[in-house]
């Protein structure tokens, strides 16, 4: 495999990485930038170690608060802080 065919290899596993974790999240890009904008607005500054605004965003939106939690989870984030830093684009 040349040069070009490995990073066009390389880039279409990125972009399928990006798909797979964008379904695992199980949230649409705008649901995710509603939350983190919530979660901002409501001081999330230090870590609780718990979901609480997470869940009460997830609650006014309708949303299941088990698909949603094992969402985040699938991104590695485990507590209303930590949701702040999921990026499904970013990941590897």
């Amino acid at each position: 495999m040349d040069a070009r065919a490995r990073k066009a290899a390389k880039a279409a596993y990125r972009q399928r990485r990006r798909e797979e974790d964008w379904q695992a999240l199980g949230l649409t890009p705008d649901q995710l930038a509603d939350l983190k904008q919530f979660l901002e607005d409501h001081g999330v500054d230090e870590c609780s170690d718990a979901f609480d605004l997470t869940r009460a965003w997830a609650a006014d939106a309708g949303l299941d608060w088990g698909d949603v939690e094992r969402g985040l989870r699938s991104q590695a984030a485990f507590c209303d802080c930590e949701v702040l830093t999921v990026d499904p684009d970013t990941s590897n």
